[in-house]
């Protein structure tokens, strides 16, 4: 276990830093918990019928900790005892992996959105798409944990510099800094796919 896994050993003290906007307890719950949520996105998916589960379940992982630092961390703020983290952490992904599947049209037998054959797409060019999206989904999964997600908040959320500094505990310039280095990893990666 890490320096940062020792530091937090109590889940509620993880908690109650992660409410602080603590960044080194924010690097700590991506490191320890990201590989739960990343599971429980999975099984939640599949077994709700979901056609791309290992892909979608990178979304669901984006939406938890979207959700987490949201409203100033007012999910966190709501975390309470007797409930472990893990299983509070865990129906939170249900949900959220649910969400996502009611929003994107995946339950099984469900048609796709009528503005794909409007746009004049054919079946060939929606997989070419698909296939695209898969290389960057695999690529920003190669990023460091930070990186990720202040790309996802940023073009994902759509969310402004100063929000995304407020949600992190980073300072705006901070965050420039991030997702300069983040766009030229992930340049740099997606350049080898070529």
């Amino acid at each position: 276990m890490t320096a940062h896994a020792e530091r937090y050993a109590d889940e509620r003290d993880l908690v109650a830093a992660l409410i602080r906007n603590d960044a080194a307890a924010w690097d700590e719950f991506v490191e320890r918990f990201e590989p739960l949520i990343l599971g429980v996105a999975r099984r939640t998916l599949r077994e709700s019928g979901a056609s791309d589960a290992d892909g979608l379940a990178r979304d669901v992982v984006n939406d938890v900790v979207t959700e987490l630092l949201a409203d100033d961390r007012k999910a966190l703020r709501r975390f309470r005892e007797p409930w472990s983290f893990k299983g509070w952490l865990g129906v939170v992904t249900a949900r959220r992996a649910r969400r996502l599947l009611r929003a994107n049209w995946r339950q099984p037998g469900a048609e796709l959105p009528p503005t794909v054959s409007a746009r004049g797409r054919t079946p060939g060019s929606e997989l070419g798409q698909v296939e695209e999206v898969d290389q960057v989904r695999q690529t920003l999964e190669a990023l460091k944990p930070v990186d990720r997600v202040v790309l996802q908040l940023f073009y994902e959320g759509e969310h402004s510099y100063r929000e995304i500094a407020a949600m992190t505990g980073r300072s705006v310039s901070g965050v420039g800094m991030v997702l300069t280095r983040a766009r030229e990893r992930l340049g740099r990666l997606l350049a080898h796919l070529d």
